[in-house]
């Protein structure tokens, strides 16, 4: 009796290159190395496909060569509707990891960028709670004066319109040019630290954001397009994993049925500058 053996695949992320797709790792890690920033680039597959095991393995190496990288994954979020809050938790993320960075021995770079970092921390609070009433939740901001400036701001901007995520965009803009100014620093900060102890060069900051096709696809969209705010940062690299179907459906969702197959694709081309 031919006794008949079955090979298969669990949906664990793994370092294992089980569908040879090392080369082709490789080429796009030695692109976002060397690519002009900012850069928003995306690994596409269906769920399980392997998008995560792609990012390990990228990172991995990366790691290994000195470079910054920072990553966070939306899986934890996805049964919770955090949608606003998703990207004060991400740059909250981004920021701690930043910090952990840091080495507190040299003072003169380490101090600005702490300082920096403070200063950001500061603004989420106060945003996220701004976020919240702009959702609709009703909660009061009690935030330092130039804090409820800017956010006043943001709101009067676009006061005739309906309240929604494009309102959130505004809110988030604001933190743009202190993200900036801290990225900068920390870079500094990197290069003075890492010339003789990293093989990579401290020009540009790794941002992973892995799972985001398991949020709800207009969630997904939300926050997409509330992260374009930051993508555009110079010194920044990110790279998103995602479905692109995730998006066809979030985009249809938010903005209506007849947002064809190509509006949904210009859509993700003008977020995304390497598909």
């Amino acid at each position: 009796m031919t006794e008949t053996s079955f090979t298969g695949f669990n949906d664990e992320p793994t370092e294992i290159d089980s569908l040879n797709i090392n080369a082709y790792i490789a080429g796009f890690r030695e692109f976002i190395k060397s690519c002009p920033t900012p850069m928003t680039a995306a690994i596409q597959g269906d769920w399980g496909s392997g998008k995560t095991s792609a990012l390990k393995r990228i990172k991995k190496k990366l790691d290994g060569e000195g470079a910054q990288v920072v990553e966070f994954n939306t899986w934890q979020y996805s049964q919770f509707n955090l949608g606003e809050q998703l990207v004060f938790s991400l740059l909250g993320g981004v920021l701690s990891s930043l910090e952990k960075r840091i080495d507190s021995g040299k003072e003169g770079r380490a101090t600005a960028a702490k300082e920096k970092i403070t200063k950001l921390r500061k603004a989420l609070i106060p945003l996220a709670l701004a976020s919240l009433k702009v959702a609709g939740y009703g909660v009061v901001v009690d935030a330092a004066d130039a804090m409820k400036e800017r956010i006043d701001k943001a709101k009067k901007k676009d006061a005739e319109a309906s309240v929604g995520s494009h309102q959130l965009i505004e809110i988030i803009s604001t933190m743009r040019d202190d993200f900036q100014a801290l990225i900068n620093e920390f870079l500094k900060f990197s290069e003075d630290t890492g010339k003789c102890q990293s093989a990579a060069k401290q020009d540009r900051i790794f941002i992973f954001i892995d799972d985001l096709d398991r949020l709800e696809p207009e969630r997904a969209v939300e926050v997409m397009e509330a992260l374009k705010v930051f993508m555009n940062v110079k010194g920044c690299v990110f790279v998103l994993a995602i479905d692109f179907e995730v998006v066809l459906r979030g985009v249809r969702a938010k903005y209506g049925q007849d947002f064809d197959e190509g509006k949904a694709r210009d859509f993700f081309d003008k977020i995304i500058q390497v598909p």
